[in-house]
């Protein structure tokens, strides 16, 4: 075999887990159906175990080869939001939108995050970094479900993600 598959990873078949009426990962429960690979998607423990998982799986199917150690990091171009819009309770960019303000719920939950929340669990915000706007925070927790943030923010831009690795 000349590559790694998701398949190979979570150890069953995406198609038959499918066909099973499984399902890899379930963003309202957290966990997949009838598999549990992705459960606790956004805890670091959980990834660091993922991670590890792939690094034995790709030296055992290719010993020959050098570890990730042993190599440059490369460029990282990956678009998180774009490649994992399947997984967002609402759609970025539908719905009535209206900032929030001074004084809303969403508004102290947006300061929240941008303010301590990004530092000490960057995990909860997928996508943002401790430069994102205001806006694209209350966008997030809009995409989520948060229900202190019911609508969007106005004036963001849809920008069309690269699908691309």
């Amino acid at each position: 075999r000349h590559l790694l598959t998701d398949d190979d990873l979570v150890g069953v078949s995406v198609d038959r887990l499918h066909t099973s009426g499984g399902r890899e990962y379930d963003p309202v429960t957290d966990k997949g159906v009838r598999t549990n690979f992705w459960d606790s998607i956004n805890s670091t423990e959980a990834n660091l175990k993922r991670i590890q998982a792939l690094r034995q799986l790709f030296a055992a199917r290719f010993p020959d080869q050098r570890s990730e150690e042993e190599m440059r990091a490369p460029r990282c171009d990956f678009n998180f939001r774009g490649f994992y819009s399947e997984f967002w309770w609402r759609a970025p960019f539908e719905g009535e939108c209206r900032d929030a303000r001074m004084g809303d719920r969403c508004y102290t939950m947006v300061r929240w995050g941008m303010k301590a929340l990004i530092y000490s669990h960057p995990e909860y915000f997928p996508g943002l970094t401790r430069r994102s706007s205001f806006k694209e925070f209350q966008q997030l927790l809009y995409m989520q479900g948060r229900a202190a943030c019911p609508y969007r923010p106005c004036g963001l831009l849809e920008s069309r993600p690269n699908r691309t690795l």
